[in-house]
């Protein structure tokens, strides 16, 4: 998929559901406006971008979109991964525009944040467009829509969040009366 939704030359439809089963942050080297070589970060890694660039000297580096500008030869792109459902096509978008960053960051909070609720759960999302503020003004970039949430793995997960009864008498003022059996009335008694 790139920025105005498609694959390949084809559109890609606003209202596909997919699964988001990954997210991966890959330095990748550009030559000749391919990448060449990539490398990804492992789950917790960092890539320093500017070591990289720093190895190439500027003078070989291409020319930006401008023409004029030299552009450093390895970008750092951040990559979704997600799942069609009903057919298993996998989708992959990739890219290092400021707009995909924001759109993936807010995706991976509402994701940390439910999965303190409820276990290990997937987003199921739309993708869409939704504006943003630049220099150049207001543009386009991606946008995560949430329709629904998986469980992933094969056991059910256990909810986190319980239902709690409310607290007793002795638990509020901190004292309770000590639970001692009463003494049945004895009916073999005599009658007085």
């Amino acid at each position: 998929m790139d920025g105005y939704n498609s694959v390949g030359e084809a559109p890609f439809p606003d209202d596909k559901e997919l699964i988001v089963v990954d997210r991966k942050t890959i330095a990748q080297l550009w030559e000749e406006q391919k990448p060449k070589r990539s490398i990804i970060a492992e789950p917790g890694q960092t890539i320093d971008i500017d070591a990289l660039n720093a190895e190439t000297p500027t003078s070989e580096w291409e020319l930006g979109f401008d023409g004029v500008t030299p552009k450093p030869p390895w970008q750092l792109n951040t990559a979704l991964y997600m799942l069609d459902e009903t057919n298993g096509q996998m989708y992959t978008m990739i890219g290092a525009t400021v707009g995909l960053k924001m759109a993936v960051k807010a995706l991976c909070e509402k994701t940390r944040y439910l999965r303190k609720l409820r276990g290990r759960v997937a987003p199921v999302v739309t993708v869409g467009h939704t504006k943003m503020k630049t220099r150049w003004g207001s543009k386009a970039r991606p946008d995560f829509k949430v329709v629904a949430w998986k469980t992933l793995g094969d056991a059910p997960q256990q909810p986190l969040l319980k239902t709690v009864a409310p607290p007793t008498s002795g638990e509020i003022v901190n004292d309770e009366i000590p639970d001692h059996p009463a003494k049945p009335f004895d009916d073999s008694l005599p009658a007085w």
